[in-house]
């Protein structure tokens, strides 16, 4: 199957999700409330009450955008070279992107639930896999394309086509380069 058929259905999906949380009603609490102690300060309301109708849809959204980055990531690469072992490696930092995402998500709904505050490496738990998780989980993007370069993105084989057609240029009497190089 084309790399472009999931990208399409992901799309869809994103279309779908977009006109659900377009649609979704106003929360049935304000945003924020006068604090009980201080003038002029707002407070923040029932959080909980606020995402009960669009939490699921606006996680489904973000999980979809992670998994059309990587979609389009597989069609920056030559058919030819998307193989077995590269689609693991792609599966593999989908399930971590989309792990992190719904510890971020997951941890902030179990706050707002319970109001207990789980600390992870000297920050709240969600706020951690926001500052640690997100980064960390690209590392697994870095790794496959570090590893798996010249067998996905360059091949040794590519190198030597391109060497051979840069001296069929210079033998024409042409500069390979516009530069004459």
């Amino acid at each position: 199957m084309p790399v472009v058929v999931p990208i399409l259905l992901v799309l869809a999906l994103l279309w779908v999700l977009l006109v659900v949380v377009a649609v979704q009603p106003a929360p049935s609490v304000p945003n924020s409330l006068p604090h009980p102690d201080i003038d002029g300060m707002m407070a923040g309301s029932d959080g909980l009450a606020r995402l009960a109708d669009i939490g699921w849809p606006a996680f489904s959204l973000q999980a979809a955008t992670l998994i059309l980055v990587l979609l389009m990531i597989a069609l920056g690469v030559s058919r030819r070279y998307r193989t077995l072992p590269f689609w693991l490696g792609l599966a593999v930092t989908a399930l971590l992107f989309l792990f992190v995402w719904a510890l971020i998500f997951l941890g902030y709904q179990r706050f707002l639930s319970t109001g207990e505050v789980d600390y992870l490496l000297g920050f709240p738990a969600p706020t951690a896999w926001v500052a640690y998780g997100i980064w960390a989980s690209g590392l697994a993007l870095l790794a496959l394309y570090v590893v798996g370069f010249r067998k996905f993105i360059y091949t040794h084989e590519d190198e030597a086509e391109f060497d051979r057609l840069v001296e069929d240029l210079k033998g024409e009497g042409r500069p390979a380069l516009p530069d004459g190089e």
